[in-house]
C-alpha cells in the first residue's frame, strides 16, 4: 500500500460517491461533497458536539476534525484547509461528512484507540484480535504511527520471535484434529492471553506482516497457518486471504513440518547406541516394550509421524505409554531439544530469512 496516495484515494471515493466523474484534481471544497446516504447513527461514537461526520458502510461516526487531524498525518493534509463548504454541500447537523472504504467495525476499533484508549489496556478481558488488526491496518494506511506500533506490538505477544518453553501459539490454543487421537491430556495454558485469537487469524496476521513489511511475525504466523484445515488456509478466514506466493508457501510448509516431526519422532524414541535401552533403566524389558507399542500403533504412531504441530511436543505420550522414571526423564530431555531445534529452524520451514531469530538462544549461546 502507498501510503502517500492514501489522502488522495479518499477524495477519489468521496467523489464517487456523489456522483462527480470529474478528475481526481478537486479544490478543497470539493471534497466533502457527497451525496447524503441513507446511515445510522453509530451508538458509541456520535458526540453532540464533533465537528465531522466520517461515513464507512452506511454507519456514520461524528467525532472531532481536531482529534484526527492531530493524529493523522494522511487526516492532517486532508482536512487542514478549513474544509470551505459550497453552498449545497450535504452536511448532517450542519457537520460535513467524509466517506471512508474502510469497514464500519475496523473503523470504530480505531476510533476507540484514538479517543478511549482504556479499550487497548487488557483488563478483566483480553483484547479481541479483531481490534489489534484494525488499529495496524488504519494506522498503517492513515499514517497514525502510536496506532500502528501498539498493534504490532500486541500482535507479537502472540507471533514471537524468542521462545519460553513453549510460545503461546502452541500453549492449549491451537486445535488441531490429530490431537484427539493421541492419548493423554493436552496441553493447557497457565497465562490469561492479552489478545482474544483463533486459529484462523494467523492468516490476517500474515497479511499484516505483510503491510508493515515486519517480517519477523511471519514463521509463527505460517506455522500457524499450517495447522489449519485446508479449505481455510485455501479459500481464507472470512477477513483476509493468503497472497499466492505465501499461500504456495504455506503449502510447501506443511510438508516440511511433518517430515521434520516425523524425524524428530524417531530420533526420541529410538534406542541409544551400543545399547539395548538407557543404561540406567531398571525396567528395561517393560520400558523397551514401552516403546515399541508405540511404533505399533498404526493410528498412533501415523498421527505422530503426520503431524505439523511439532511444536506442540511429546511429553503426552512420552507420560502415557508407562516409562520408568529413568526412561521418562531421558526422553523428556530428548523430546524438550526436538522442540527447540525445531524452534531455531521455523524460519527455514517456509524459506524464510529471518535475523536473528530466537533472541534468547542466541544469548545464551554467546
Amino acid at each position: 500500500m502507498q501510503r502517500s496516495s492514501t489522502s488522495d484515494a479518499i477524495v477519489a471515493t468521496s467523489l464517487a460517491a456523489s456522483g462527480n466523474t470529474a478528475s481526481a484534481e478537486a479544490t478543497d471544497s470539493d471534497r466533502f461533497h457527497v451525496q447524503e446516504p441513507n446511515v445510522v447513527h453509530d451508538d458509541e461514537f456520535w458526540y453532540p458536539d464533533g465537528s465531522i461526520v466520517l461515513i464507512a458502510e452506511r454507519r456514520a461516526f461524528r467525532v472531532y476534525r481536531g482529534i484526527l487531524v492531530q493524529e493523522s498525518v494522511v487526516f492532517r493534509d486532508l482536512l487542514s484547509s478549513g474544509l470551505p463548504q459550497p453552498e449545497g454541500t450535504p452536511e448532517i447537523d450542519r457537520c460535513p461528512l467524509l466517506q471512508l472504504e474502510d469497514s464500519a467495525e475496523d473503523l470504530r476499533h480505531f476510533l476507540r484507540f484514538l479517543l478511549c484508549r482504556r479499550h487497548f489496556v487488557p483488563l478483566e478481558d483480553p483484547i479481541p484480535f479483531s481490534a489489534v488488526a484494525a488499529i495496524i491496518r488504519l494506522g498503517h494506511k492513515y499514517q497514525v504511527d502510536i496506532a500502528e506500533k501498539e498493534g504490532l506490538r500486541l500482535l507479537q505477544t502472540i507471533f514471537v520471535t524468542e521462545f519460553h518453553d513453549k510460545p503461546s501459539i502452541v500453549d492449549g490454543h491451537i486445535d488441531c484434529d490429530w490431537a484427539e487421537m493421541i492419548p493423554g491430556p493436552r496441553p493447557q495454558s497457565t497465562s490469561k492471553p492479552t489478545i482474544q485469537y483463533k486459529q484462523r487469524d494467523a492468516i490476517t496476521a500474515a497479511k499484516l506482516a505483510r503491510l508493515t513489511d515486519v517480517l519477523e511475525i511471519l514463521p509463527t504466523a505460517f506455522y500457524v497457518c499450517c495447522q489449519l484445515d485446508i479449505g481455510t488456509l485455501l479459500q481464507g478466514n472470512g477477513t483476509d486471504s493468503l497472497g499466492q506466493s505465501d499461500l504456495i508457501t504455506c503449502l510447501n510448509g506443511r510438508d516440511a513440518l511433518s517430515c521434520a516431526n516425523a524425524e524428530a519422532t524417531c530420533r526420541i524414541f529410538e534406542p541409544p547406541p551400543r545399547s539395548k535401552w538407557f543404561h540406567a533403566c531398571n525396567r528395561r524389558e517393560a520400558c523397551r516394550a514401552a516403546r515399541d507399542s508405540i511404533f505399533s500403533d498404526d493410528d498412533l504412531i501415523g498421527s505422530l509421524l503426520l503431524r505439523r504441530n511439532i511444536l506442540m511436543g511429546w511429553q503426552d505420550i512420552i507420560e502415557s505409554n508407562g516409562f520408568c522414571d529413568v526412561c521418562d526423564s531421558h526422553l523428556s530431555e530428548r523430546a524438550s531439544e526436538e522442540v527447540q531445534r525445531a524452534w531455531d529452524h521455523l524460519p527455514s520451514y517456509f524459506s524464510l530469512d529471518i535475523s536473528p531469530w530466537n533472541l534468547e538462544a542466541s544469548s545464551e549461546t554467546e
